[in-house]
């Protein structure tokens, strides 16, 4: 099967105006910076994807390109991250790639009862008698 690959670009800013970027390791406080992440789903890997991403992931194979910030981290779990940022993006190439292993990480939602907007059906209810005790 042809490869379809996540992969995931990060890039590290100011994490406010008042940060004093002139100033000589403003990078080194942790409360000076924020992180941007960019994620894109292509068919090719490119040589900017693999020298500059820090993750990809083979969505076609199940399988880990790359992880530079976690090499311990499994498909699995990098899966179930990019779902629940990117959930329809994810969910719809899983599903035509492979729908199996999709609902097997993500069951299907079974059915509720909304009781806001949705009725309750008695009528496969059998008869339900209060009684009233004496009280003493």
């Amino acid at each position: 099967m042809k490869s379809v690959y996540l992969v995931a670009y990060y890039f590290q800013k100011p994490s406010h105006q008042r940060v004093r970027t002139q100033k000589a390791g403003w990078m080194k406080d942790s409360n000076n910076v924020s992180w941007d992440e960019q994620v894109a789903i292509t068919r090719n890997l490119k040589n900017k994807d693999i020298t500059i991403a820090k993750v990809i992931i083979d969505l076609a194979n199940l399988k880990v390109v790359r992880n530079s910030w976690n090499s311990a981290t499994t498909f699995d779990e990098l899966l179930v991250y990019f779902s629940k940022n990117y959930h329809d993006q994810v969910k719809n190439i899983m599903m035509q790639l492979n729908p199996d292993y999709y609902n097997r990480i993500f069951p299907p939602a079974q059915p509720t009862i909304n009781s806001a907007t949705e009725s309750f059906d008695s009528s496969a209810v059998a008869e339900v008698r209060v009684v009233d005790t004496p009280s003493t």
